[in-house]
């Protein structure tokens, strides 16, 4: 799949979780401290800001897991996100243990990368800004995982304990691309 591929369809799944979000009494409400005490927000009526967040941060999260591709949309857009990745492949990719965690569709398409954002949500921020930020986060690199896996090359979702690639199709009938 193409970046505008993953971006147009972070963004559908972004859409698709503040619907989901909204039917589900218990996610709707957010807890933000003001002068110790609580307020809950709706974050799909009548505030832009807060879907605004989960759109924008599920489409940044749909073009995240290429980062581990050198002419990705991500690499390419935002150059200095991937040094950090860049810097791992250069020193684990001559191993031939790692190589296949740092390649193209390595631990970036795994369920190990997107707990990240739900663990960062869950354990470190007490904000919730920052928390809506890691919802649309965890959609969009849902959604990315969730696209290429309709392709024949498949995803190594349960990577690095198990390297095989899974999809969604039969390869006869999988989704192409170049």
């Amino acid at each position: 799949m193409n970046g505008r591929v993953h971006a147009v369809a972070g963004v559908v799944f972004g859409l698709a979780g503040l619907y989901v979000l909204h039917k589900i009494p218990e996610a709707n409400l957010l807890v933000e401290n003001s002068y110790n005490s609580v307020i809950y927000r709706d974050i799909t009526h009548g505030d832009v800001m807060n879907a605004g967040i989960v759109i924008g941060s599920s489409w940044l999260g749909s073009l995240l897991p290429d980062i581990d591709h050198p002419t990705s949309t991500m690499s390419k857009k935002f150059f200095f996100a991937s040094i950090p990745y860049r810097i791992l492949q250069f020193i684990f990719g001559k191993f031939k243990y790692t190589k296949d965690f740092v390649g193209h569709r390595g631990i970036t398409h795994s369920l190990l990368f997107l707990s990240i954002p739900i663990l960062l949500m869950l354990f470190v921020f007490n904000n919730p800004w920052l928390d809506l930020g890691m919802v649309g986060l965890s959609i969009g690199i849902f959604s990315h995982l969730f696209m290429d896996m309709l392709n024949p090359m498949g995803v190594p979702l349960f990577l690095p304990f198990i390297k095989k690639k899974f999809r969604l199709l039969p390869k006869k009938i999988c989704i192409k691309t170049k």
